[in-house]
């Protein structure tokens, strides 16, 4: 064989190398990226003393419920916010599907957590953005929103009952 045939085998290899090392670095970079905003959902639930006993990520988003407290902690990872709201101030908590008006194609998908009192504003929490998300994951994204919209609920109605001193615990 010719000297042109084994550059042409090494280069090849030496592509199919570098593919494999920045595949690796990506997803080690992702895992760590993870375990951070992990750690930062669990070091804001131990400093507002907060018993999270389900939780669940919506890719980069993270959403939890305190059954024992009554309340929602929500971490947003596109503006790195969390945000807790107590269920006995809900009104309701609705899932929602914005399309777009043209095509009918859904674009985005949130839940809206709808205070009891008026001059409180509504708070939403993304579940599905086109922007930021894999269009495959929209119908599995929003189950996961159409489940925590019923959680959220039965979990408020559960907190206003408690507040009525109708259910003990």
């Amino acid at each position: 064989m010719n000297a042109f045939v084994y550059f042409a085998i090494g280069f090849i290899f030496f592509i199919i190398l570098a593919a494999i090392g920045i595949s690796w670095i990506n997803s080690y970079q992702k895992k760590k990226e993870k375990k951070k905003q992990l750690q930062k959902f669990n070091d804001f639930i131990i400093d507002n003393h907060l018993t999270i006993d389900s939780k669940q990520r919506f890719n980069k988003n993270i959403i939890g419920i305190d059954r024992l407290n009554y309340s929602v902690v929500f971490l947003n990872n596109n503006t790195k916010k969390i945000t807790a709201i107590r269920l006995k101030e809900l009104a309701e908590c609705r899932l929602i599907k914005q399309s777009n008006k043209t095509s009918g194609h859904i674009n985005r998908i949130f839940l809206q957590c709808i205070f009891k009192r008026k001059e409180r504003e509504d708070i939403i929490l993304p579940c599905y953005n086109e922007i930021y998300d894999d269009v495959n994951m929209m119908m599995r994204l929003s189950k996961k929103a159409t489940n925590w919209a019923k959680r959220i609920n039965l979990f408020r109605e559960a907190a206003t009952l408690k507040d009525l001193h109708r259910l003990s615990a």
